[in-house]
């Protein structure tokens, strides 16, 4: 049974044809999968239709095995974390973070305890432990992503779809989001797939990497053989050298 398996995948928006051209992709393993590509390449637009969240043209995913399909009820296989946090009013951490725990709130109105001992663990994994009564809206735009992916972490799933994790984090919290992920991938039997731009990190950090171009697939296979310098020069129509391992613009 396949990982992730992508089969004519098409996607369009009105104003905006052929997103996602006739893509298909089987990957049989590699617990953390990184999706590269310049920008609307298709990346966002393929991470929600993973998630069931974007309704495709034409096509099929299956995730472990399981047909995802646009407003199917896939919380019990996956989470989903987006780039950027987007809440209208005032809400303690906690209580956001809560929000990933399925049934946390009972008729009476009460929290259960295991739902919030859950939350708090969450919190304590990506390094928030102490910003648990915070009004959410207050935080800086790395903490909001880190209660993203805190929410996310509670929900409990075997798969995380993650669009872009590090993007508002300073290079320290870069490192230690996705080395979490990447201990999450390795040590909790979950799967991770991500949105990134860095390729230096994707090569570091993920064992599988797609790269996305003009809604097609240009390259996918281990992280650590298809992002080569080849490679990205052609994805991204740049001269790159490496040197000691990194990628840096000629």
């Amino acid at each position: 049974m396949a990982l992730l398996e992508v089969k004519d995948l098409t996607c369009s928006y009105p104003n905006r044809s052929r997103v996602l051209d006739r893509i298909t992709l089987a990957i049989q393993e590699g617990p953390f999968i990184s999706i590269l590509g310049p920008n609307g390449a298709g990346k966002s637009t393929l991470l929600k239709i993973l998630g069931g969240i974007l309704r495709p043209d034409e096509g099929t995913v299956e995730i472990e095995g399981i047909r995802i399909q646009w407003n199917r009820d896939v919380s019990f296989l996956l989470s989903y974390v987006p780039q950027s946090l987007h809440i209208p009013m005032e809400m303690r951490v906690i209580d956001f973070v809560l929000l990933g725990r399925p049934h946390a709130l009972h008729l009476s109105g009460r929290v259960r305890a295991l739902d919030v001992e859950k939350a708090f663990y969450a919190l304590e994994q990506v390094g928030c432990g102490r910003l648990w009564k915070e009004n959410v809206i207050e935080l800086s735009g790395g903490e909001q992503q880190k209660i993203l992916i805190a929410k996310a972490l509670a929900q409990e799933t075997k798969v995380l779809l993650i669009d872009e994790p590090v993007t508002h984090l300073d290079l320290r919290n870069q490192i230690e989001v996705l080395t979490l992920l990447r201990t999450l991938a390795k040590e909790k039997d979950r799967r991770v797939i991500a949105v990134m731009h860095d390729v230096n990190q994707a090569r570091e950090f993920t064992d599988y990497a797609v790269f996305l171009r003009g809604g097609k697939i240009c390259a996918a296979g281990a992280s650590q053989e298809v992002i080569s310098k080849e490679t990205v020069q052609t994805v991204f129509g740049i001269k790159v050298e490496e040197r000691m391992g990194i990628f840096v613009s000629n």
